[in-house]
Parts: C-alpha cells; structure tokens; sequence
C-alpha cells in the first residue's frame, strides 16, 4: 500500500461560484510576467469589458504578456485598438476548447470545476504537474488557433 505524500500548501481548492470572479481579479492583480486565458464561450458584456480595461491597462503597462484564445465566431468588444490589444493581447481564434482557463505566470491556473457549467464552481489549481498540465494544454491549442480576421 502507498502512503500519501506530504502536501505542501494548498494544491487544489474550490472556488464557490459566488467568489470566482473576485478571486480571479486577485489573481491577476497579483500577475508579474504572464496571463494565459482560453475561454470555452465568450461573450461580450459591454459593461463588464469596461469595468475591466482599468485593471487590464495597467497590468499591460507593468509589462504582463497577455495570450488569450477565443471559439471562432466569439463577439470581439467594441472598444478602439489600443484598448483591444489590452483586453485580448496576443489573440488567436480556436473551432472548439475544451473548457475555459486562466494561468497566471505558470504558478497558478483558475478553471471551471465542471466545464459543462462554466458558471458554477472553479477549481484554483497550484500544484505544479496539475498546473504544467494544463498549460501544455493551452500550448497546444494555442498553436493549432489561428489569429482572428
């Protein structure tokens, strides 16, 4: 019989759906180098994007690389270009994600606990093969995406 390992920290917790979206403003309030974000179904709440651009301008200005992959067809936010490169970053479209994603600086990744409910739960992943994991999976979606038209 195997013994369990030692954790060290917090590896997996569960996010309740009524926290998500402030733990995932923590999160990335605290980015230094990278943001990855893959997002399943995207749409465009106007209101949000705006509440957003403060956070998103000056995470671009503290030199955070932003990549985010999108379905093709996803509603693109009615904002002028500079702001675009700063909501979307370095953007590509996908036909089909497998789940939405967030991974901040390859420490920490921030997904729906069921993707069949990106609404609901989210797991914030730190350990390290989980998180390695799931970048590679961006990785590879990432390169077979194409930049939108």
């Amino acid at each position: 019989m195997l013994a369990p390992g030692r954790v060290e920290g917090p590896q997996v917790r569960r996010v309740p759906s009524r926290l998500v979206a402030a733990r995932g403003r923590e999160l990335l309030s605290g980015a230094r180098r990278e943001h990855l974000g893959m997002y399943a179904a995207m749409s465009v709440d106007e209101e949000a994007v705006r509440r957003a651009l403060p956070a998103a301008r000056e995470r671009h200005l503290r030199g955070v690389l932003l990549r985010t992959l999108a379905p093709v067809g996803a509603a693109t936010p009615r904002v002028d270009a500079a702001d675009l490169a700063v909501i979307d970053g370095d953007h590509r479209r996908a036909a089909t994600l497998p789940t939405s994603l967030n991974i901040v600086d390859r420490r920490v990744a921030l997904l729906p606990a069921d993707p069949a409910d990106p609404d609901g739960d989210h797991l914030e992943v730190w350990a390290p093969a989980l998180v390695a994991g799931l970048l590679a999976m961006f990785e590879r979606h990432w390169t077979v995406a194409a930049p939108p038209s």
